[in-house]
């Protein structure tokens, strides 16, 4: 009998210190953002997006000195790719049409698919945009500080296939996955999205320094101010104590311009949660608004990450310059210079910075490279893809400082 109290009264104890230890690794867990990261570290999450927005569309003084800057660009690239003058011309005159029309006042919808394959320290983006008149798909590659945005090849505009812009690869002063990409299509991958659409860490965007504003058993809430890409931003975070810190709502503001990220519900993956639906909304002062829905499909064991990319369309590299490169800097340095700054076939991996250099050197025999920082505050000029996708398509935060 003393032998069968002693047993139960080892079990009670064993069972105590189990149900300690797993208490005091879920709070280790939900106290850790990276360690709560890592567990989604080899996972592909993939999402269906469904999109209701409305465009105040564009000032007619405003869109005439878009479009002359956007014919220099537009220029540069059709004769690049082996078009005469007179080809360049009519491209040109279609380009403009479609321009002003694209940029018009307008309410419309559409969905899509985005999928975040994430493996190791890199991350492959892929999605689209699907409506009556725009039909276009796009991938990003984070790989360490570096970042490769690519439009694919079957961008069609009221049916008429349009020539995709140069695939562009750019450095960021950290971990590229947790800084804003300096173009404004209107369709790449935000920090925010990262975190809410593939559970990266929340107090790892912009490299911000956070501060608890609220903390209870429920939920903690976080604010920040931080200045990227020249423009400042102020962003609220609240975590749900109760779900390992999941983020569930994002709030950004900048200069008349408001998003907000909600989980609308979670579940778990990998034994931790995590939001599977996610509202986003927006509004700028000349009245344009955004409505997004994002349902989670399928979580998968990710496959290594493979990046095909067309031979036809060289690859525009600015890693030699200054990591703050905006859209501004891409293009103008680009009308500026009448050529790609590095520019090369796609070998499968981002080249090294020495053989950045090399190419540099041979691409531009004896010429110094332009500086960033002068080319940055030249007016303004931006590819057709990035104006459709467009400057008013808010979501991607630079546009709005134009």
């Amino acid at each position: 009998m003393k032998t069968v109290c002693l047993a139960l009264v080892g079990c009670a104890v064993l069972s105590l210190f189990l149900s300690a230890s797993a208490t005091s690794a879920q709070t280790s867990l939900s106290n850790n953002p990276q360690q709560r990261e890592q567990k989604f570290s080899d996972l592909t999450f993939v999402w269906q997006q469904e999109v209701h927005q409305h465009d105040a569309g564009m000032p007619s003084k405003a869109l005439i000195n878009i479009s002359s800057e956007e014919a220099k660009l537009s220029a540069i690239r059709l004769r690049r790719l082996g078009m005469n003058e007179e080809q360049v011309q009519k491209a040109l005159q279609t380009e403009n049409h479609d321009l002003e029309d694209a940029l018009s006042e307008k309410t419309f919808g559409y969905s899509s698919t985005w999928q975040y394959q994430r493996s190791g320290l890199s991350t492959l983006v892929s999605g689209g945009r699907r409506t009556s008149d725009i039909i276009s798909d796009w991938r990003q590659l984070y790989m360490g500080d570096a970042c490769l945005h690519a439009d694919d090849a079957d961008h069609t505009i009221s049916g008429k296939s349009l020539v995709p812009d140069f695939p562009v690869v750019w450095q960021t002063p950290g971990e590229s996955i947790r800084y804003a990409s300096p173009l404004i299509n209107g369709l790449e991958s935000s920090p925010e999205d990262a975190v809410m659409l593939a559970g990266f860490s929340p107090l790892a965007m912009h490299s911000a320094k956070w501060d608890v504003i609220a903390d209870t058993t429920q939920s903690q809430v976080l604010t920040t101010h931080y200045v990227e890409q020249n423009v400042q931003y102020n962003e609220k975070l609240t975590l749900d104590r109760v779900r390992d810190n999941a983020p569930t709502e994002i709030v950004i503001s900048q200069s008349g311009l408001s998003e907000k990220f909600s989980a609308l519900s979670f579940r778990k993956v990998n034994g931790v949660w995590i939001a599977d639906k996610v509202e986003y909304s927006s509004s700028m002062p000349d009245g344009s608004t955004s409505h997004q829905l994002w349902t989670l499909q399928t979580t998968n064991a990710s496959q290594p990450i493979v990046l095909n990319l067309s031979k036809a369309r060289p690859v525009h590299d600015y890693r030699l310059f200054d990591s703050e490169l905006n859209w501004r800097t891409i293009n103008k340095l680009e009308i500026q210079r009448n050529m790609a700054i590095v520019a090369y076939k796609w070998p499968g991996s981002f080249p090294s910075k020495a053989a950045l250099q090399e190419l540099y050197k041979s691409q531009h025999p004896g010429e110094a490279a332009p500086d960033p920082k002068q080319a940055s505050s030249l007016p303004f000029a931006g590819g057709l893809m990035m104006l459709l996708g467009g400057v008013w398509m808010f979501r991607r935060r630079g546009s709005s400082s134009s």
